[in-house]
């Protein structure tokens, strides 16, 4: 756990083959040119060697490159799941909250019961 200002999310399947991935998603968002409420950054899943039908839905065509507004009605952005790098003051309800230091153990109740409330 960590209380940094950027925050990964990956399957437990998933990883990155290029080391320099942070870097990148790094230039998002500290590009004085991109919107400062920018809240995530993803890198969609490509898979190889996917049959010529795509039996399994693999590509995530309709997903990734035909429909990739969200479904909440307000035209949001669509998030998949895995690959997304999250502004943590997006996630949380008071901004302010993001600039505590947490010096205590992980095992503490108040840190369990805040990240149960994240």
């Amino acid at each position: 756990m960590t209380n940094a200002p950027i925050i990964l999310v990956l399957d437990c399947d998933m990883y990155s083959n290029d080391p320099k991935t942070p870097l990148h998603t790094l230039c998002y968002f500290l590009d004085p040119n991109v919107d400062p409420k920018l809240a995530f950054v993803q890198f969609p899943q490509r898979f190889h060697n996917i049959n010529k039908n795509d039996t399994y839905g693999a590509e995530h065509v309709m997903e990734t490159r035909v429909c990739t507004a969200g479904m909440d009605g307000l035209g949001g952005t669509l998030f998949m799941g895995t690959g997304g790098f999250f502004r943590r003051q997006a996630l949380i309800e008071n901004p302010k909250e993001s600039h505590q230091i947490w010096n205590e153990p992980i095992e503490s109740k108040d840190l369990i019961a805040l990240a149960h409330h994240a």
